[in-house]
């Protein structure tokens, strides 16, 4: 890394958790999703035991029963009294079909003042306290790098993956850009003052980044509602058909003939964006699509441009003290370890 990188990631804002005020949406029909829901609420709660307000709005056609209410009820039961957590149903008719994903604009526009955070996600990716965070802060940093001007050209993106299992081993993988496995070629977004520092998801055949949820400041939301061709936290010109729930929750947002908004992934805190899509029903029922292990692409982003990590956090032991078992094992944590101290 660079002296001019170092400079910029002293430069990180800090981001004071218990005083962040988060409005979050969930647009969800039926019951399929509703174990995903419910994680994701858990997931909305922490956000609460961690000293923040959210305030949670679910949009379902499903008027659930005395049981399910009480469930929910109980996931909001916060115990840090300083924090916030409410929950809100709106029921809205089956007939609306995939312009559920509507409704939301609503209720960011009446309430574009009274957070520091909007959410809007479909209701099978879990989003966590670390995106949010991880998300402001790149916001402000980009701030510095572009100025406020530009601010609201560019949106911080992120990357959904699924769990895949071979027989052998998990591991996570990409399920929407496509990418030929053993020649990745990422989308390095060279624009002035950011060269190299970001990429972007190549949109998996489509003419915009999909990753099926987004977040946004108020600063931005106003910004892309009076943006040329957007009007974000209005209704979608038009009825997008089957796809209108993946086109309203972000390619309508980076479609070059709407908003025209660029999705930017920071190479360097890549991990901090990636979300795991809960359905788990991409990897293997998906012919359109590839899957790519997600280390891969990890990989693939870091070696397109010059830099290294820092590992201060990570420390790595061997902790076989038995003699007669050590025969069996082939590693050397010495040169293991010599690695990571190069790379500091």
């Amino acid at each position: 890394m660079n002296d001019d990188a170092k400079a910029l990631q002293t430069q990180m804002p800090s981001i004071s958790v218990p005083k962040l005020r988060i409005l979050a949406s969930i647009s969800t029909t039926g019951l399929l999703h509703m174990q995903h829901v419910e994680q994701q609420i858990d997931a909305f709660r922490d956000v609460c035991e961690a000293g923040a307000r959210i305030d949670v709005h679910l949009y379902t056609d499903i008027l659930y029963t005395y049981p399910e209410v009480e469930q929910l009820s109980g996931r909001t039961g916060c115990r840090n009294e300083a924090g916030a957590f409410t929950l809100t149903i709106h029921l809205r008719s089956p007939s609306w079909k995939f312009k559920f994903m509507d409704f939301h604009r609503q209720l960011f526009k009446e309430n574009i003042d009274q957070y520091d955070l909007f959410i809007q996600n479909e209701d099978d990716h879990l989003i966590r306290l670390s995106h949010m965070i991880a998300f402001l802060q790149e916001t402000e940093l980009l701030r510095q790098l572009v100025g406020t001007k530009r601010l609201s050209d560019y949106s911080i993106g992120f990357v959904r993956y699924e769990n895949k299992h071979d027989g052998r081993r998990s591991h996570r993988v990409s399920i929407d850009h496509g990418f030929d496995e053993d020649h990745i070629q990422l989308e390095i977004v060279d624009h002035p003052n950011i060269e190299g520092r970001y990429w972007r998801t190549p949109g998996f055949g489509m003419k915009y980044n999909y990753q099926g949820f987004y977040m946004a400041t108020p600063e931005l939301l106003k910004a892309w509602d009076v943006r040329p061709n957007c009007q974000f936290l209005h209704y979608p010109p038009k009825d997008f058909g089957p796809l209108h729930r993946e086109f309203v929750n972000s390619g309508f947002l980076y479609h070059k003939a709407y908003c025209g908004v660029t999705q930017l992934i920071p190479i360097e805190t890549m991990e901090d964006f990636n979300v795991w899509h809960m359905s788990q029903n991409k990897y293997y029922d998906n012919s359109q699509s590839t899957t790519t292990p997600l280390l891969k692409v990890y990989s693939a982003a870091r070696e397109s441009i010059d830099v290294s990590s820092e590992h201060e956090n990570l420390k790595i032991f061997d902790g076989e003290i038995d003699a007669e078992k050590r025969a069996d094992i082939a590693w050397d944590v010495d040169l293991y370890n010599t690695f990571i101290e190069n790379l500091n």
